[in-house]
């Protein structure tokens, strides 16, 4: 049992809730909620690695299931996909650095939205300003993050300090 200011909560419970949270916020920025489920149970793990059977098991869902999560977040760079010598199976675990990796790797994704608001002021050409304020608005909002973002995950990397265990 933990405590918590409701009182004493059952710590799997409270677990599987952190999961489903997990699995919610994931979805609602787009990504299927099985992968931020098993995101979460990853996070958890002892020892940090689980094949498929053990998180289908933890999660009580399909290995389908669990094959399409991980076949995504492994693309994303969030989990690794290990195997160990002389065993046929991968173990998944969440892989170290993979939170700084992705939040750095958002400049990628804000020079492409950029370069994509340049080219629809290029379409509109010379069209009223109401056709061309939310793509100007886009490509400025783009450019100054653009221009920014790498200097805040510069000051992250080096102001960073363990937390303590």
């Amino acid at each position: 049992m933990i405590r918590s200011p409701i009182g004493d909560v059952d710590e799997a419970a409270e677990r599987d809730r952190y999961i489903d949270d997990v699995g919610h916020y994931f979805e609602s920025a787009g990504i299927p909620r099985m992968a931020g489920r098993m995101l979460g149970t990853l996070m958890f793990a002892d020892p940090p690695e689980m094949t498929a059977e053990d998180l289908a098991r933890a999660l009580h869902v399909s290995r389908g299931s669990i094959s399409m999560a991980s076949r995504l977040l492994v693309v994303s760079g969030l989990v690794e996909r290990r195997r160990r010598r002389g065993q046929r199976r991968d173990y998944f675990a969440v892989r170290p650095g993979a939170w700084t990796d992705s939040v750095e790797r958002r400049v990628d994704q804000i020079v492409a939205l950029r370069r994509i608001a340049e080219r629809g002021l290029d379409l509109v050409g010379d069209a009223p300003s109401r056709r061309r304020d939310s793509l100007a608005e886009l490509a400025d909002i783009c450019l100054y993050f653009e221009r920014e973002w790498p200097a805040v995950v510069d000051r992250w990397r080096r102001d960073r300090s363990p937390r303590p265990a």
